[in-house]
């Protein structure tokens, strides 16, 4: 399997002159291509396929970028603790097609074709909302379509939904603390399909899931002091596979 799996750069700021901005948030499909928000001082900006660039009509803080399909995006910020709309679907112009309020501390987001899955950390979870059930399928006019706490009778609870990934069908998996099983949701017929996973594994902030083999990205943050008080950070990534 490993022989199978390709490192690749799928974009580069220095490769494309915008040194001075942050990424912020991206987006990959085989089939569409890299979608990226940047960010300079207060300005944050997309990167689209083909190196063209659009400007959110949009107040963002936290925000997050998904492909819906080839002529249109999703934005959302993470946090929102009013009733105001979060969730915004445009087009390729900018033009604002669909929004709707997506609850406050949302955590990560995959779009198939059964609609928009979000999944909410635990300031989302222990608050108020539509957030407290952790993870949510909504349509793409901002319907709800399933919940987790609500919908699922005999499952272990989300105190925060670390990561989550698309499965086959309308299904998604999603990687839950405190539990730590790999789950894999139907919404449809509310079935549950659980799996153990190594201790090592725990705490992981990425997921996919490709054929019988589950990928984990842990990535560790440990925080010290310098001689002048600073915060010294250092990163540790590991890609674990997990068969499943």
């Amino acid at each position: 399997m490993y022989k199978n799996i390709l490192d690749d750069i799928v974009f580069s700021k220095v490769a494309s002159k915008l040194d001075s901005y942050k990424i912020i948030d991206a987006d990959w499909k085989d089939h569409l291509g890299i979608v990226v928000i940047l960010k300079e001082k207060r300005q944050f900006m997309i990167l689209l396929k083909d190196d063209n660039f659009l400007l959110p009509p949009l107040k963002l803080h936290y925000p997050i970028v998904r492909w819906i399909d080839e002529d249109k995006l999703l934005i959302a910020n993470k946090r929102n603790d009013t009733k105001m709309d979060n969730v915004f679907i445009l087009n390729l112009a900018g033009t604002i097609l669909v929004s709707f309020n997506g609850g406050d501390g949302i955590e990560d987001i995959e779009v198939g074709k059964e609609g928009i899955w979000i999944s909410y950390f635990d300031e989302g979870v222990f608050g108020n909302g539509i957030s407290t059930e952790g993870l949510v399928l909504f349509d793409f006019t901002g319907n709800v379509i399933f919940r987790y706490h609500s919908d699922l009778m005999d499952r272990p609870l989300i105190s925060d939904c670390c990561a989550i990934c698309k499965g086959k069908g309308s299904s998604v998996w999603l990687f839950p603390y405190s539990d730590f099983r790999l789950l894999q949701i139907y919404p449809d017929s509310k079935i549950i399909n659980y799996h153990k996973v190594s201790e090592k594994l725990y705490g992981s902030n990425a997921l996919c899931v490709r054929g019988n083999y589950a990928y984990f990205l842990i990535v560790m943050i440990l925080m010290g002091s310098c001689s002048l008080g600073k915060l010294v950070r250092k990163n540790f990534n590991y890609l674990v596979r997990l068969m499943v």
